[in-house]
């Protein structure tokens, strides 16, 4: 990803990662915070994986410095980030402060050896 502030091309970094929901059969939501190591910058994104298909999405957001702390710190102490039925403050509070969306991508995954 590029931060969006800075333009740096490989300073933003997947810092915590919570699964979220399994909303039917086919699609898993993951939400994923992330910074910019080389100026700060802060971001959500949410994934959506299609667990029968070859599709997922991930959408980023900016995110207001102050709020992502908070809920990154919250995800940071969650006992169980791969288990969305988890009742911790990071599954059950949320994200707030999500700003403007900075990217929009849906990413195919193929079987084919071409």
């Amino acid at each position: 990803m590029k931060c969006a502030q800075c333009q740096s091309e490989s300073g933003v970094e997947m810092v915590a990662q919570l699964w979220t929901a399994w909303d039917d059969p086919r699609d898993k939501t993951y939400d994923q915070w992330h910074l910019c190591r080389r100026c700060g910058a802060t971001y959500y994104s949410v994934l959506t994986d299609e667990f029968y298909g070859n599709d997922f999405r991930l959408e980023t957001y900016e995110a207001d410095p102050q709020t992502w702390r908070q809920s990154y710190e919250r995800a940071r102490k969650c006992p169980r980030p791969d288990d969305y039925e988890c009742k911790c403050p990071a599954h059950t509070q949320g994200r707030e402060g999500r700003g403007k969306l900075v990217s929009d991508q849906w990413v195919h995954y193929s079987d084919d050896n071409d």
